[in-house]
């Protein structure tokens, strides 16, 4: 047992970034299997675009500027599944989802509304989120089939793993008061099916993987099912955190659903088997949100799962990247080497 409270057992674990770049124009089969998801339920599947991250930026400083925000001069600061850019002078961000688009689809729109929704909800509570931009409204905005979004902008702080940790523990007791509906297990068991589904569609994936994929999956969720829910998170990791001179913030609620409580602290704990997030950093977040006891039988269900949703998005990106690609093999081997 380690002095933070976690038995690290046989099956310990590592990431910091979860969500891989995915081009539409490069995975003709998901392109193909998203469109013919296309209902009159979601009508926008057809004209929401991917755009490159000069389309991002120019729909970013035209839907500002249509908003009041006036001449600006942009600034990327990351630029992934989503393009963020400061809209310098003001303390304005524009998030642009990009390469998410290709894999979403149309509940692109809806991932981004819930996120705006819940950082204003948490934010007025006294929550420590990224709240949405206060100069002008912050959408989201659609400009020329590109969604644009707008947060406040924060200066870079120190790191602080255990305040981030304390403040998540915060959170989760006042998300118990939130009453909007939400979709149970959206994030640990229902998009990684349907993720799945895609990559059989366009034939991504061997179908031995497919399989090792799916009934790890299916077997995680049998326990997984049986805990008592609550809003959560959704993407617990430390890549989330945004370090600013007030103190880490909690992002990108985007994956926000009903879960177990224990689902946000085994995506943590999840980041330092597979995918390398040093585990001091994990001990000073559970250091601070509390030292949960957490039972390596209870919670290794939970981190399969969370292996099994990274590689089910690593994968729609693996051919045609290599960091994916070996992000989808790790996730696959450390699978195969660890049952339930």
């Amino acid at each position: 047992m380690s002095d933070h409270g976690l038995d690290l057992g046989p099956f310990w674990l590592c990431d910091n970034t979860f969500w891989p770049r995915f081009g539409i124009r490069e995975q003709e089969g998901l392109d193909n299997s998203l469109r013919a998801c296309s209902t009159a339920e979601h009508p926008l599947v057809m004209s929401l675009i991917v755009p490159t991250l000069p389309q991002a930026v120019a729909a970013a400083v035209e839907v500002a500027r249509v908003n009041g925000l006036g001449r600006t001069d942009p600034k990327i600061l990351h630029a992934a599944g989503n393009a963020w850019i400061h809209l310098r002078p003001a303390p304005v961000v524009a998030q642009v989802p990009k390469d998410v688009v290709a894999v979403r689809g149309p509940s692109t729109e809806t991932h981004l509304r819930r996120d705006i929704e819940i950082c204003e909800w948490l934010a007025a509570r006294g929550c420590a989120v990224g709240a949405p931009a206060d100069v002008l409204a912050p959408g989201p905005h659609e400009h020329a089939g590109v969604l644009v979004a707008f947060y406040k902008y924060y200066e870079r702080g120190a790191i602080d793993d255990a305040l981030a940790g304390s403040r998540l523990r915060e959170i989760h007791e006042v998300l118990v008061g939130y009453e909007r509906p939400l979709v149970d297990l959206a994030t640990p068991i229902e998009e990684p099916r349907r993720l799945l589904g895609l990559l059989q569609a366009g034939r991504l994936l061997p179908a031995q993987q497919l399989h090792l994929l799916r009934s790890r999956l299916e077997a995680a969720a049998r326990h997984i099912t049986s805990w008592p829910m609550q809003p959560v998170h959704g993407d617990a990791h430390l890549g989330n955190v945004l370090r600013t001179t007030s103190g880490p913030l909690w992002t990108d609620w985007e994956d926000l659903c009903r879960a177990p409580l224990l689902w946000d602290l085994a995506c943590l704990v999840a980041s330092t088997q597979v995918y390398c997030v040093p585990t001091e950093r994990l001990a000073a977040v559970l250091r601070g949100y509390g030292n949960p006891r957490l039972n390596v039988l209870e919670i290794k269900p939970f981190v399969h799962a969370r292996v099994v949703g990274v590689s089910a998005w690593a994968a729609t990106r693996a051919s045609h990247d290599e960091r994916s690609a070996k992000r989808l093999r790790d996730g696959l081997n450390w699978l195969r080497h660890h049952h339930l």
